[in-house]
């Protein structure tokens, strides 16, 4: 079985072959599955602003479905998401270990939106794998230290960063389909975003 690795370079070159609407959807899915991991833990420790993400997704979900949004608004949610980013210096809080990246990602997602960058829409796409990378270090007690290539290897064939790189593979396919038959567009973002929404439930894996 084919071990699949993330490569930014060349998810951000076939991402450029979206149309913005498109690679923003791409982005807000890698988002979504992510954000309510953060939702969660910062509900369990009492940290942070829960609320806040859940309505900024929900505000980029509906737009992009409706393929009409206020600028203002959305630049207004990005940064009251990044105002929820820990600062380097404060005091490490148990739980909130994927607080950078789960808040990352959908501040990309939203500068896509804004401005359709592609590179964005990867770097979404990175926080995610980059928050499974920490999860399955933590989680298997992997040595990093000696051999980083190789344990990159390792890290790369569990199952959840597999899952996850598979979901993001079934998004940009769908999300081609789409951009090669206009009109479809809208079903095709509510299908990946009813998607993404139930993947939630085991990002981490089963029971996580």
């Amino acid at each position: 079985m084919t071990i699949l690795r993330f490569d930014r370079a060349k998810l951000t070159q076939e991402l450029e072959s979206l149309p913005k609407r498109l690679r923003a959807a791409f982005a807000a899915a890698c988002a979504q599955r992510f954000l309510p991991t953060h939702i969660h833990r910062a509900e369990a420790t009492r940290t942070g602003d829960p609320s806040a993400p859940r309505r900024a997704m929900k505000a980029l979900w509906d737009s992009l479905e409706k393929d009409s949004f206020d600028a203002d608004a959305l630049r207004s949610d990005r940064d009251v998401c990044t105002s929820l980013l820990p600062h380097p210096d404060a005091q490490f809080v148990e739980g909130e270990e994927y607080l950078d990246e789960a808040l990352g990602s959908l501040i990309h997602a939203l500068g896509v939106q804004l401005a359709g960058d592609s590179q964005e829409a990867a770097w979404a796409a990175e926080c995610a794998c980059d928050a499974l990378d920490h999860h399955v270090i933590q989680q298997y007690k992997i040595d990093t230290n000696t051999n980083r290539k190789g344990a990159q290897l390792i890290i790369d064939s569990f199952p959840p960063i597999q899952a996850e790189l598979h979901r993001q593979q079934a998004d940009l396919a769908e999300l081609r389909h789409a951009a090669k038959n206009r009109g479809s567009e809208a079903a095709v973002i509510a299908h990946i975003r009813r998607r993404a929404e139930a993947d939630s439930a085991t990002f981490l894996g089963p029971g996580r």
